[in-house]
């Protein structure tokens, strides 16, 4: 329990710390954007604030997607048996005329044998 709350707060304590420096980071760069663009280019400051801010959050969202790189990978890896039952040749076609005329429907019941469903937290 104590383990936990030690990384609680050390993950919360890095939290406000990246939430701190991307504040200080987008001051300082929309300062240096004033200083140099409008003061001494003469660039109309909506311009300037306008490009600043999209660029800003463009690089913000590609690093938050960025983070999600490992979990692509995984399920691409996870994938590969499913596309491989998908794309398992069926003793049924239906694109043959013999094969779309039902000629005996018994219970209509389905029976799972041997199956267990799980679902496991992610690790």
């Amino acid at each position: 329990m104590v383990d936990t709350v030690k990384q609680a707060n050390k993950a919360g304590a890095y939290y406000g710390l990246g939430v701190a420096g991307r504040t200080l980071y987008i001051s300082i760069v929309f300062l240096l954007a004033m200083e140099f663009l409008v003061y001494r280019l003469d660039i109309d400051s909506s311009d300037v604030f306008t490009a600043t801010y999209l660029l800003f959050f463009t690089y913000m969202s590609i690093g938050g997607q960025a983070a999600n790189v490992p979990s692509i990978k995984k399920a691409k890896a996870s994938a590969i048996p499913v596309f491989s039952i998908i794309d398992e040749k069926s003793e049924l076609d239906i694109r043959r005329p013999e094969h779309r005329i039902l000629k005996e429907v018994k219970e209509g019941k389905i029976e799972f044998i041997d199956t267990t469903f799980n679902y496991p937290t992610r690790a």
